[in-house]
């Protein structure tokens, strides 16, 4: 694997954040803005954000109860997801209210609160992959079991700082030991383009702050087959793509 040099991962980070600049469109609507997001959802629409202005410098950045909404019209039942709903929202730092997602932010929050909030949202669309399944899989349970049972230490749930003064979550770290460097980790239960894309460029932004040679892993449900250009792509970001049918084909690697 050909190393990493730091001119490329700043011009990685400028493209992404270039490209959502560009791709983002406002409009106002009374006493709300509507954000149009260069990402979709999974009825293929773009993912909107509705920004409202509170008291003084205070902010309600929310999705207006659409999120919930698509899953229910992709027959998803809520209740039977809604504990990993729950534990997206905690990740992210976001609220639920009356099936509507949502964050209040000061003005100089809004790039962090409005990742988190997109996070939140991607993530929680990616649940009606679940929605012809008999029983609800909680893939990183099983995953942190995994894990343990290997005798591998973990650090669960970590957030990091990147150079873009985003905070990033991760689900796991692996410390760099026996010569092996640092992995940052994601359980990722539906590898999805957009949910791949926004992985790597979390790792991207961190990797800039670490110590050189800090890997990413990917750890995929491949209950249905990943798509063979994502995993290029992992493997051209210096992430170790773990599928999970082959888990101990990489365990080495780790």
């Amino acid at each position: 694997m050909m190393e990493l040099r730091k001119e490329e991962i700043e011009k990685l980070i400028h493209d992404f954040a270039k490209w959502v600049k560009d791709e983002t469109q406002i409009e106002i609507k009374g006493d709300y803005a509507v954000i149009d997001t260069p990402f979709m959802d999974p009825l293929n629409d773009l993912i909107q954000l509705y920004l409202k202005k509170r008291d003084g410098d205070s902010w309600i950045l929310s999705d207006m109860g659409y999120t919930l909404q698509n899953l229910k019209l992709m027959e998803v039942k809520i209740d039977r997801v809604y504990p990993i709903i729950q534990e997206i929202r905690r990740i992210n730092g976001v609220q639920l209210e009356d099936g509507e997602i949502l964050t209040e932010f000061k003005t100089k929050e809004f790039a962090q609160k409005k990742f988190d909030l997109l996070n939140a949202i991607i993530h929680i669309s990616d649940l009606y992959e679940l929605r012809s399944s008999g029983r609800i899989n909680i893939f990183k349970q099983i995953v942190l079991e995994f894990f343990e049972e290997e005798s591998i230490p973990i650090t669960p749930d970590i957030r990091i700082t990147g150079k873009t003064g985003l905070n990033h979550h991760f689900d796991f770290a692996i410390p760099k030991l026996n010569g092996k460097p640092e992995k940052l980790a994601k359980i990722i239960n539906s590898p999805t383009k957009k949910v791949v894309e926004t992985f790597l460029f979390e790792l991207v932004d961190v990797r800039a702050m670490r110590k050189p040679g800090t890997k990413g892993l990917a750890v995929l449900n491949d209950e249905k087959p990943v798509s063979s250009n994502l995993i290029v792509a992992m493997k051209e970001t210096d992430v170790i793509p773990c599928e999970w049918s082959r888990r101990y084909d990489i365990i080495n690697q780790l």
